[in-house]
């Protein structure tokens, strides 16, 4: 996607990662620096976890700095634009027509993804700009994961409410669930681990809790009992020196992410640009 559009994600030690506020003017330079553009040169949203996108044409004025306009998807064709949206557990997408030189960014929180804000986007610039879908690359930024976040049945009501189709259901499944797992295992595998001399079935166990299965999951697949599992859990957390498994995963993850190689997209919120 580099070759079509400069594109990055920051992390936590950017000033906006550390912010209290989704708004915080002062964080924003830095991340405009980064793309080469002046601070007024991006394009930003008031995000407001629905589906509304705002496109930017050749030619068309953007917003004064400081106006916001409210949406969750911002496109536009114009060279030396930056286009920004803002993540915490949502998450980030950006697409690049790479025939037209068409950029899209869009926030996808689940309501945003029950209105099908990226549908939409795709849509919008097919009809705003001639894209075909042939020609779209899309990249998906970090988000939080099943290891850390649960619904409840309020939010799997709201998009049984929505029609989606048993292939539409099984395409979440697949980005949600199966390619998460997939790369965990792919980083875990490939990474020059610290704690190799794990003993086979802790490391098991390991393995299992960071690719986000529970400890019920992990008994049935390995065949033994909750309660040893749980046990095994619980030796994880002594040897690692931590008292819950979020902690366990994030200092896993860092040590793991220190000596694994570095992937291209590593980062946490999501500008892109034409």
């Amino acid at each position: 996607m580099e070759r079509y559009a400069s594109h990055l994600f920051t992390t936590r030690p950017w000033r906006l990662g550390a912010s209290s506020s989704a708004y915080d003017a002062g964080a924003w330079p830095e991340v405009a620096a980064a793309m080469a553009v002046e601070t007024p040169r991006l394009a930003r949203l008031r995000q407001v976890h629905g589906s509304t996108a705002v496109t930017y044409r050749r030619g068309a004025s953007l917003p004064a700095e400081g106006v916001l306009p409210e949406a969750d998807i911002v496109i536009s064709d114009v060279p030396g634009v930056a286009l920004a949206v803002q993540t915490a557990d949502c998450v980030p997408v950006i697409m690049i027509d790479r025939r037209l030189g068409v950029a899209a960014a869009v926030h996808a929180g689940w309501r945003g993804l029950v209105a099908r804000a990226p549908v939409t986007a795709v849509e919008r610039m097919a009809r705003d700009f001639g894209t075909r879908t042939d020609d779209l690359l899309v990249a998906i930024g970090p988000a939080i994961g099943s290891c850390c976040y649960e619904v409840g049945p309020e939010v799997r009501t709201q998009f049984e409410r929505e029609s989606f189709t048993p292939s539409q259901h099984r395409l979440i499944h697949l980005f949600h669930v199966e390619l998460g797992r997939l790369w965990r295992r792919d980083a875990i595998h490939k990474a020059k681990d610290p704690n190799s001399d794990l003993p086979p079935r802790l490391a098991q166990t390991l393995a299992e809790l960071m690719a986000g299965s529970s400890e019920k999951q992990i008994a049935h697949k390995l065949q033994l009992s909750r309660h040893t599992i749980h046990n095994y859990v619980k030796a994880l957390h002594q040897r690692f020196g931590v008292s819950s498994r979020g902690e366990l995963l994030a200092k896993v993850g860092k040590e793991r992410s220190s000596a694994a190689p570095k992937l291209s997209l590593d980062a946490g919120g999501a500008p892109a640009q034409p």
